[in-house]
């Protein structure tokens, strides 16, 4: 149980949250999300940045996504999972 002062004073008493989920490197949907990230409190994004049937391999995929998610996250604050899309042990993602 939380008891003392900490992270969850830091918050705003209502956050407006923009949550997406199976973006499979559509560029233009990373595009459109770093567009609305002004309007929000926090991004969070719930899986599969990745497309496993692509024929770019996962290592340059994982290199342009994660510039978007650097974009992202200098105008607000992103929340980052992986999914089974994302690859695996050997080609795992990095957020």
């Amino acid at each position: 149980m939380f008891t003392g002062q900490g992270w969850c004073e830091l918050l705003p008493a209502r956050m407006k949250m923009l949550f997406v989920a199976d973006l499979h490197y559509g560029l233009k949907q990373f595009d459109w999300l770093a567009a609305q990230v002004a309007d929000f409190d926090a991004v969070v994004i719930a899986g599969d940045l990745l497309d496993l049937s692509s024929a770019l391999d996962l290592e340059t995929q994982v290199i342009v996504v994660e510039k978007s998610l650097a974009r992202i996250a200098q105008h607000t604050r992103l929340l980052v999972s992986s999914g089974n899309h994302d690859g695996d042990a050997r080609t795992a993602a990095r957020w």
